[in-house]
C-alpha cells in the first residue's frame, strides 16, 4: 500500500511543479530548492513553457507473489479456447515502468500531445517473465490538433506499440492452422478526425477515421484485426441555467 501512495504523491508533486514553476521563473522568484532559476531565466519563454508546463514524468514498480498459469487450447470445430488454470504460489517477480506525457499548447491554433510508456521486468522467473511478455515494452502516442476557427478543428494521431507474446496461447498457432498466433506484431495506426461545433456550441459533431493505412493491428491472440474504421458521432449539450 505504501508503494502506491508514494507513486501518487510523486505524480502530484511533478504536476504541481509543472503548473507553477514557469510563473516562478518568469517573475524571478528565487527558489532555494532548485538554486538554478537564474540559469533558466536565460531561456526563451517558449522553451520554458515546453520544459516546465507540459511535462509529466511518472515511474513506478509493481510486484506480485501469486501467479496464474494457463495452457489454452483452440478447438476449431466449436471455435472455443479452453484450458486448466494453475496457481503458482512460490514464484515472485516485479515490473518497472516509466511514462512521459507532454502537452504543448503555446500557439492559439495548434496543440501537441506526446505520450511515451516504457516497461521492463529484468531478473524474473520464467513464470513471471511469460506473464510480463504480454505487455508491450514500448508505447508511443503523438497527437496534433489544428483549430482553424473557434468552432472547427482537425486533429491527427499516431499510435505505436511494440510486439508482445502470450505464452498461454502458445499452442493456438498450430491448432488454428495459422489463423491465430501467440506472437503479436507491432501495432502502428494513424487517425484523422474533424470536429465541428453547431448551434452556439450546443452540438458537437465528430468524423473519425482510424487506421487510415489499413494495417493489420491485433491486440489479443484470438482477437479481431482492427483495420480501417470510420466513425461519425454527435453530442448534444443542454444548458439549463
Amino acid at each position: 500500500m505504501k508503494r502506491y501512495w508514494f507513486s501518487i504523491v510523486s505524480a502530484a508533486v511533478v504536476i504541481f511543479m509543472a503548473l507553477f514553476m514557469r510563473d516562478f521563473v518568469r517573475e524571478g522568484i528565487i527558489i532555494p530548492f532548485f538554486k538554478i532559476v537564474n540559469f533558466f531565466q536565460s531561456f526563451p519563454q517558449e522553451v520554458l513553457w515546453f520544459l516546465f508546463l507540459g511535462i509529466v514524468v511518472y515511474a513506478a514498480a509493481k510486484s506480485l507473489k501469486n501467479w496464474e498459469i494457463q495452457t489454452l487450447n483452440y478447438d476449431p470445430e466449436s471455435y472455443t479456447v479452453s484450458g486448466p488454470i494453475t496457481i503458482k504460489t512460490n514464484a515472485s517477480g516485479s515490473r518497472g515502468r516509466l511514462f512521459i506525457k507532454l502537452d504543448y499548447n503555446r500557439e492559439e491554433f495548434v496543440s501537441h500531445h506526446l505520450y511515451y510508456h516504457y516497461s521492463t521486468s529484468p531478473g524474473n522467473s520464467s513464470y513471471v517473465h511469460n506473464l510480463w511478455e504480454t505487455i508491450p515494452e514500448h508505447r508511443f502516442i503523438y497527437r496534433i490538433r489544428y483549430t482553424l476557427v473557434e468552432s472547427f478543428s482537425i486533429w491527427s494521431m499516431f499510435k505505436y506499440q511494440s510486439p508482445a507474446f502470450w505464452n498461454d496461447y502458445r499452442n493456438v498457432d498450430e491448432q488454428s492452422e495459422g489463423k491465430y498466433s501467440a506472437h503479436l506484431s507491432e501495432v502502428m495506426s494513424l487517425y484523422l478526425a474533424v470536429n465541428k461545433w453547431l448551434w452556439k456550441k450546443q452540438i458537437k459533431v465528430d468524423v473519425i477515421f482510424r487506421n487510415i493505412f489499413n494495417r493489420k493491428n491485433i491486440y489479443f491472440p484470438i482477437g479481431a484485426s482492427l483495420d480501417l474504421r470510420f466513425y461519425a458521432q454527435a453530442e448534444i449539450y443542454f444548458n439549463f441555467m
